[in-house]
């Protein structure tokens, strides 16, 4: 028992002297699984698109692909406005919004899935 309070005891030394915990690879990654699993956009775009700097779709076709996805493994789906938004102001994954030929794109992505095609 002495073992064990002694080794609680250098852990909360540590974590006061650092202000925080120690940083896992093993918690980040499953924080990181866990976040894409509880927002059907990042589920749909980690196991239907591949990003690259050079991908791009229109945003018509991203987002029929997303609302059939979502039907299909009955996911709840954002608006399309709120895609969008998603897109331009908050999940980080390096997407741009832009026009080509009139039609809005996402530029850094594209659909796996055959059935839709790219810009």
């Amino acid at each position: 028992m002495s073992g064990i309070a002694h080794w609680a005891l250098l852990g909360a030394t540590r974590l006061l002297e650092q202000g925080k915990f120690s940083e896992s690879i093993v918690h980040d990654r499953l924080m990181a699984k866990w976040r894409i699993s509880r927002n059907s956009l990042e589920m749909f775009i980690h196991e239907c698109c591949t990003l690259s700097p050079e991908a791009r779709v229109r945003r018509s076709t991203f987002y029929a692909a997303y609302r059939e996805w979502c039907g299909d493994v009955g996911k709840k789906r954002f608006s399309k406005a709120r895609v969008k938004d998603l897109i331009e102001h908050s999940i980080g994954l390096g997407l741009s919004l832009g026009n080509l030929n009139g039609n809005e794109t996402i530029y850094g992505i594209e659909v796996k899935t055959e059935e839709f095609t790219a810009v």
